[in-house]
C-alpha cells in the first residue's frame, strides 16, 4: 500500500514495511538446518539490515537527500552479495528457477493490468478493443520467449554448474541479468497504458519509446541472462532487440497499435526462429 507513495507522505511506512520483511527473511535463514545458509546468512544480514534501515531514514527526508539515501540503498543491495563472497553453499536449482519465473509471471501480469487500467470508464470502441488485443498478445509475446524452454534451459545450466560455481551463476543470471528483464516489462507495462489512452493516432515520443524501449531492454535482459547461463546462441536475440528499437518510427508515423502489432509479430517470429533452429541441430 506504501509503494505508490514511498517518495512521499509513505515514506516511512515503506521503510517500516522493508524493514520488517528484512527482519523475517534474515531470522529464518539464521534458523535454518544448513550450516552454510547460516554462515552466509551472518555475512549478507547485515547488509541488508543497513539497506532497510537506509530505506526508512529516506522516509523521513525529502530532496536530494533521499533521492542519495534511495541510490545509496539499491547499489548496496545489489552490490553486497558479491563483497560478502555469496558461495559456500548450492542453490537447489527447481524452486530457485520455478520461483524467479513466477516474479516474472507477476510482472508480465502488470502489464495485463495495465490494460484494464487504460480501458477503465472508456466507451469500448472497435479501435480501443483491437488495441487491448494486441496489447495482450505481444504481453504474451514477451511470456513465450522466457518460457519457451529458457527456464528449463536455465535450471539445467544450474545443476550440471560445480559446488563452486553454482551460487555464482544464480546471483549473475537471477540476480543481476533479471534486473533488467523485469525493468523491461515495468517500462513496455507504462507504455501500454499509454497507447491506450492515444490509439488510433500517431503515438507520442513517450509513449513510442516505452513501447520499444521495454521490449527491447526486456529482450536484451534475457540475452544477458543466456550469457551467463551459455543456455543458447547470442545473436538471435540481439538482432531481436536491435528490431524491437526500430519500431520506434512505426509508432511515430502510424499509431501505437501499429507498434503494438509490430512488436508482437517480430517477438513471435523470433521464438518461431530460434525453436526452428534448436530442433534443426537436435536433428
Amino acid at each position: 500500500m506504501a509503494i505508490p507513495h514511498a517518495f512521499g507522505d509513505n515514506g516511512v511506512a515503506f521503510g517500516l514495511g522493508y524493514l520488517l520483511v528484512t527482519f523475517v527473511h534474515t531470522g529464518l535463514f539464521l534458523r535454518s538446518s544448513e550450516g552454510s545458509a547460516v554462515r552466509a546468512m551472518f555475512r549478507l544480514g547485515p547488509y541488508n539490515i543497513i539497506t532497510a534501515a537506509l530505506l526508512l531514514v529516506a522516509g523521513y527526508t525529502d530532496g536530494g537527500v533521499q533521492w542519495s539515501l534511495w541510490v545509496a540503498s539499491f547499489v548496496l543491495h545489489w552490490t553486497s552479495p558479491a563483497i560478502t563472497a555469496v558461495g559456500g553453499f548450492r542453490i537447489r536449482a527447481a524452486h530457485f528457477v520455478e520461483r524467479h519465473g513466477l516474479i516474472a509471471l507477476i510482472a508480465l501480469g502488470e502489464s495485463v493490468v495495465a490494460v484494464g487500467i487504460g480501458v477503465h470508464d472508456r466507451e469500448l470502441t472497435t479501435g480501443l478493443v483491437v488495441t487491448t488485443v494486441l496489447g495482450l498478445a505481444l504481453a504474451a509475446a514477451m511470456w513465450w520467449l522466457y518460457f519457451d524452454g529458457e527456464d528449463e534451459r536455465a535450471e539445467h545450466a544450474l545443476d550440471a554448474a560445480s559446488d563452486a560455481r553454482n551460487p555464482w551463476l544464480a546471483l549473475f543470471a537471477f540476480g543481476y541479468a533479471f534486473l533488467p528483464v523485469l525493468g523491461g516489462i515495468i517500462v513496455f507495462a507504462a507504455g501500454m497504458k499509454q497507447a491506450i489512452a492515444e490509439y488510433d493516432r500517431p503515438a507520442t515520443v513517450a509513449t513510442a519509446w516505452f513501447l520499444a524501449g521495454g521490449v527491447t531492454v526486456y529482450v536484451a535482459g534475457l540475452t544477458l541472462f543466456r550469457s551467463v547461463l551459455r543456455t543458447g546462441p547470442l545473436a538471435p536475440r540481439l538482432g531481436l532487440a536491435a528490431l524491437a528499437l526500430t519500431t520506434v518510427a512505426v509508432g511515430l508515423q502510424i499509431s501505437s497499435e501499429a507498434q503494438i502489432a509490430a512488436l508482437a509479430v517480430l517477438l513471435a517470429a523470433g521464438v518461431v526462429f530460434e525453436s526452428e533452429y534448436r530442433h534443426r541441430i537436435r536433428v
